[in-house]
Parts: C-alpha cells; structure tokens; sequence
C-alpha cells in the first residue's frame, strides 16, 4: 500500500533510468511466443532501473526451447553484445547439473545413495563422527548439516545430525564432486563432460575456464554497476563453478524434466520433493520445488556476489514450460517476479524465499540516488540530498544499511573522507548501534586517524562487548601508535 510519501519514490525511480541495456532480442525460431513478445517489450527499460547491464533468457514449452532473448551489453560501456553463445557464471545453477551427474553414476551402480560418503572419501578436514554418515542422498537435498560455504578461515561444522533437517550447503556439493573424482579417477569437469555436456550438445558450458569461451564471455558488475574480476577457475567446484549459456542450461532443464538417460526412479527423485523447507517450498534431488495455488514447479537460483553473476531456472515438468535467465549483475534476482510473472503469472514462494531486495525498492532507489549525487558532487552534496529524502520518503527505506554500504562502497573508491562523511552521520542518526560504530572506526582507520578510530571502535565495543573484530582493531592501532612513539615519530 502505497504512502502519501510515495511521489517522492516515483520521481527517484524516473531519475535512476539509464541507456545501458538498449538493445535488441535475437530469436531463433520464426514463431515466438507471444509471453515472450510481452517480456521482449519491457526489458530495456526494466534492465535499466536494475542496473543490469547484460541479460540472456531461453523459454520453454512443452519441454524444449522454444524462444531466445539476448539483450544488453556484456560489459556496462563497451560495445559488445550479449549473444546466444554469450557464456555466464551460473553459480549455483552447478548444482542440480552435479545432482543430475551423480543419479547417473548411481544408476551405472558406480556410487550408492545410501552409502556414506566417507567410504569412498573421508571428510578429514571435519572432525565431528557424525560426518561418517552423510550420504550422497543428504547432499542432494540438502540435508547433511553442513553450512554453505566457508568463509576466510571458517571450518566446516554440522549444525544437526546429518539426515534429520534441512539446511542449503554448498560446501556438501562440493564434497560429493570430489567422491565423484575419487570412485572414477576423473576430475569433475570431465566428469559433467561425458555423462552431461556431450550428450546434452552443451557445447560452452565448463566447470572450469576454458580460453576457448573467452571470445564471447560476459563480465559481472556489482550493485553500484562497477566492474568486477571475472571468475577463471582452474579446478571445478561443484557448487558453484559452472559456465555456461541460457541456451546450454535450457537443453539441460529439458533433460532433467524428460530422465534423460536416467532410471524412473532417479527421474522421479528429480522432480519429488523429499523435505519441506517452509511453507509452499520442498526440496528434491538437486532442485527446489515450489507449491502455488493449482500447480508446481522446480527452481533454482544462483548469485555469485564476488564476481557479480545472478542467475534462474525455472521449470514446470507436467507442462513443459520454464524459463532459464543469466544476468552479468549482482542485482539481477531483483527482477526476478517481473521475469517469472511473465511466463507464469501468479503467487510464487520462490520469489518470496530469496526474498533479493527488488529493483523498484524504496531503498533501493534512494541509495542510488544518492550514490550518484555522492560522485558527481561529493559526500556533503550527497548527506544534504539523504537528509532532504528522508524527510520525504518512506522510514524503511532509510535503515542502517544504507549509509553504511555507501560508506564502504567510497572506501572502495579510496575517497575515505567522504566515506568517513556518511559513517558520521550514520552514527549521529544511529548512535545505539555497535556496527555502526564499528564502520566508523574502519573509516578512519583508512585515513590513518588512529585516535579516532581507537575512539569508534571502543564504543562499538561499549555496545557489543562481543564485537571481535573492534578489539582487534584496538589492539592493532594501540601498538602501532607505541611502535611509533617508540621510533620517535
């Protein structure tokens, strides 16, 4: 329900559109679907107020690709094209492509569902016993306890006896890809070769870089549209690591809904839901699968944050009709109702499960506005612009995120003062809260003002006494200051 505030919203979402998406859909075959027909004609502008710069989708109907959408640019002001042939990051599109690779092996009786995992290949950096009895039955839907994925230093832990909950985990994709290498002495992107990419005629799809794709690859961007390191791994992961194009992962979804090679039973653990997540999601074999009103459908979506690639797969198996989407942005699942309404309109928990922050969202729209007021004019230019929006706009789209990540976002640019600038008068509207102050202590410490640092993270510290990183901090500026009066500087 909209506010009496909301024109101020309005005229926000009318200054944030841009050129860098205008280009033209390309077909392939003669008879396009009309729903694609309506997609085709909102897209540019959509893109645009997404700050997406390129995006590649394949329709299906009746369980075969069926229409081809290639728009924008493969990196935000250069003039190369998305292409059919355009190859994306896919990020955790990989996993149903392992779960598919794995139910293979099973039917050719090379690997046991229910066997434990650490007979053919112990977890040895776990050192929990209950990890002896994941299976690859628990990788595949998600229920081996592990966490998602490691961060820096973190090691691997089980939240719950592995088998007795749900809880997504990239890192057990990743560790039954490696008993895939173990049980056939083949690495895991030969593996996806012979049993996925050859047959299937996945001809630009790896789960590890290949110069031969460089020739028409996409670059990923990130939420304020910068350019970002392109992801070129040597060694496949089976979380995350697939490349590939829309028109690829379509002929793969047209597979998984078909068995393509596959038992019936390893067909219906496919496209069965196994455990239920909440209300409307479950999970199968790989995939997700959503319940809405008369139908169902599986789903997944991929969003790799470090090198800027979001990505969807859609499907129904009993119509045949899906969307796969590839988008070289960080905010690309913010579109993500708009794509999925229009080729199945209605309720879809799915949407609701990712719960991506939206492109037309209130805070969304505000935080560029006043990025952009930030670059051209500076940071006092832009907390005038803050304080004047938010007398106007709606309250939550003025949380403590917003001058937060503006500030990391200018220490990113190395323009620490007018980082230093938002995390002050972040502070000042938020004065309760320790990460607040924390960020602040990170602004000057990048300006090289260590009491005023030291000052920021002690009261981050006085308001979470838990706050690990700003007694580090502390000590750190502590005994550099001594090292430097020591030396007499």
């Amino acid at each position: 329900m909209m506010t009496a505030k909301a024109p101020a919203v309005a005229i926000l979402l009318g200054a944030m559109y841009i050129s860098a998406c205008a280009s033209v859909a390309s077909h392939s075959d003669a008879t396009v679907s009309p729903r694609l027909v309506e997609l085709e004609g909102r897209l540019p502008r959509l893109l645009d107020s997404a700050g997406i710069p390129g995006f590649a989708a394949t329709l299906l109907q009746n369980g075969t690709a069926a229409s081809h959408l290639a728009v924008g640019a493969r990196e935000a002001g250069k003039p190369e094209r998305v292409t059919r042939n355009t190859v994306f990051e896919a990020a955790s599109l990989s996993k149903p492509v392992v779960a598919f690779m794995t139910l293979k092996l099973v039917d050719q009786g090379t690997l046991s569902l229910d066997e434990p995992l650490s007979r053919y290949l112990p977890l040895v950096d776990l050192n929990d016993p209950r990890a002896s009895a994941i299976t690859a039955r628990m990788v595949l839907s998600h229920t081996t306890g592990l966490q998602n994925e490691r961060i820096d230093n973190d090691t691997l832990a089980l939240a719950f006896k592995p088998g007795s909950a749900f809880r997504y985990s990239g890192e057990a994709y990743t560790y039954v890809g490696h008993v895939l290498e173990k049980i056939t002495g083949q690495s895991l992107d030969v593996i996806a070769r012979s049993l996925v990419f050859d047959p299937l005629g996945m001809n630009r799809s790896s789960f590890v870089w290949e110069d031969r794709l460089a020739d028409d690859a996409a670059t990923g961007h990130g939420s304020y549209g910068q350019t970002l390191a392109p992801s070129r791994p040597e060694i496949a992961r089976g979380a995350a690591t697939l490349h590939t194009t829309a028109d690829d992962y379509a002929r793969f979804m047209s597979a998984v809904i078909r068995g393509e090679g596959l038992t019936d039973s390893s067909r219906r653990m496919l496209i069965t839901p196994t455990i239920t997540v909440t209300e409307g999601i479950r999970w199968t074999a790989g995939w997700s699968h959503e319940t809405s009103q008369h139908d169902s459908a599986l789903w997944h979506h991929g969003d790799n944050s470090r090198s800027g690639f979001t990505a969807f797969a859609w499907v129904n198996p009993k119509t045949g009709t899906g969307i796969v989407y590839l988008a070289n942005s960080t905010t690309g699942l913010s579109v993500l109702r708009e794509i999925l309404g229009s080729i199945s309109p209605g309720i879809h928990p799915a949407a609701d499960w990712i719960n991506h922050e939206r492109f037309d969202a209130p805070a969304r729209i505000t935080r560029m506005t006043i990025y952009r007021r930030a670059l051209s004019e500076g940071g006092a230019a832009a907390i005038s612009l803050y304080r004047d929006l938010k007398q106007r706009g709606a309250a939550d789209a003025f949380g403590e995120g917003l001058l937060n990540g503006l500030g990391y976002r200018f220490l990113s640019l190395d323009r620490p003062a007018d980082a230093i600038l938002f995390f002050n008068e972040n502070a000042r509207v938020f004065p309760a809260s320790a990460n607040v102050f924390d960020s602040l202590g990170d602004g000057f410490a990048a300006l090289k003002m260590s009491a005023e640092a030291i000052e920021a993270y002690r009261e981050s510290v006085r308001l979470d006494p838990g706050n690990d990183h700003a007694r580090d901090m502390i000590r750190q500026l502590e005994a550099e200051r001594n090292k430097a009066k020591t030396a007499g500087v």
